[in-house]
């Protein structure tokens, strides 16, 4: 990465690697400053971290990272921002912080991840009440999935997809099937 910058250049990133099977996620945090988890066996919003440093300033990097391992269940989320979000400063110099970030997380756990995101996004833009004066990225990750106990037809399954909205992805690793649940439709 080191030879591919400009001098005296570095980025910050996180990586992850999700295994549906086992539910794990496993991730490199380089230097992204706010790695949030929200619990919802707990109901609370707790900061994971990884062991890592920004990219770039050094030729091997292996060294300086190590994978880290998160269980995640039904319900839980992860949001991951830059440092412009949680620097960002009102007109009286107070910071935004990682303490708007994770209300906001649990105020709007009703809806899907993009819209979480956005939401954060809106909120800094109201407390900031001016341009923003560095680059903010929000990622927010949703580990919600729905255990399909029918036959490859899905017959029983069209009876409870009704409760959820369309932003679902099934997977069906028997028969190996996937979809998004807007792409189906139910004829009655």
């Amino acid at each position: 990465i080191r030879n591919h910058l400009p001098k005296e250049t570095f980025f910050a990133g996180v990586f992850g690697l999700m295994d549906f099977a086992e539910n794990t996620l496993y991730y490199l945090n380089c230097g992204i400053p706010a790695l949030l988890m929200y619990n919802q066996s707990y109901n609370n919003v707790i900061e994971v971290q990884g062991e890592g440093r920004v990219l770039g300033f050094v030729k091997n990097i292996e060294k300086l990272v190590k994978v880290k391992k998160l269980k995640l269940n039904p319900g839980d989320i992860i949001l991951a921002c830059t440092d412009g979000l949680l620097n960002a400063k009102n007109i009286r110099g107070e910071k935004f912080g990682k303490d708007r970030v994770q209300q906001s997380v649990v105020e709007n756990l009703g809806f899907p991840a993009e819209k979480m995101s956005q939401f954060v996004y809106d909120q800094l833009l109201d407390f900031t009440s001016k341009e923003l004066e560095d680059d903010i990225s929000v990622l927010t990750i949703k580990n919600s999935y729905i255990l399909i106990t029918a036959n490859h037809n899905y017959s029983s399954f069209f009876n409870i997809i009704n409760d959820f909205g369309d932003e679902y992805f099934v997977c069906d690793f028997v028969y190996q099937d996937y979809f998004w649940l807007n792409d189906i439709k139910i004829l009655v």
